[in-house]
């Protein structure tokens, strides 16, 4: 009976130890697949823009760290010094979550809010967040090519000079 709780103490600490080593994996894995190659990464206009595969179930936690993964590696700008845009998608459970992030130069001109809120139409969801970074999801994952062509399509028009508040194609508002 002594030894049982010295046991069961053990026990967390090695259950502890093998979580952090897994968080760390996971953080190794996200920054490889963010960081490494070109898979998904395009150039519209001059900036550099990620539509990476979508996930496959992972945890919420795993594709928020995938997306800062690249944020991280890019920085204010993309590693040749250009604006970048990187919308990441997950399918867990018949549904599609999606994140958007932008540079900080882009904050003002092609708010990762409204890129997002507009896109996510497409999968027949909604979203919303912060002109940095915003979050959605919908019950389509099937529309995900089309949420994906919405995003180069703003990137376009903000290449073009044309207004970009609407991913949609809707009219800008003002306009």
């Amino acid at each position: 009976p002594e030894n049982l709780a010295e046991k069961v103490a053990r026990l967390q600490e090695d259950l502890k130890r093998a979580e952090r080593q897994a968080e760390g994996l996971r953080d190794r894995l996200a920054g490889a697949r963010a960081g490494g190659g070109a898979e998904g990464v395009e150039d519209i206009g001059g900036v550099t823009v990620w539509l990476p595969k979508p996930l496959e179930g992972a945890s919420q936690h795993e594709h928020r760290r995938l997306v800062d993964a690249f944020r991280d590696r890019r920085g204010g700008a993309d590693g040749n010094g250009r604006p970048w845009v990187a919308v990441c998608a997950n399918i867990k459970n018949g549904r599609a979550a999606v994140i958007a992030a932008v540079s900080p130069d882009l904050e003002g001109a092609l708010p990762a809010n409204r890129l997002l809120g507009a896109a996510v139409e497409a999968i027949g969801g909604r979203g919303g967040g912060r002109p940095h970074r915003a979050e959605g999801g919908g019950p389509n994952p099937a529309g995900l090519p089309a949420l994906n062509d919405r995003v180069r399509d703003a990137v376009r028009r903000l290449s073009s000079s044309e207004p970009v508040d609407d991913p949609s194609g809707a009219p800008a508002s003002g306009s």
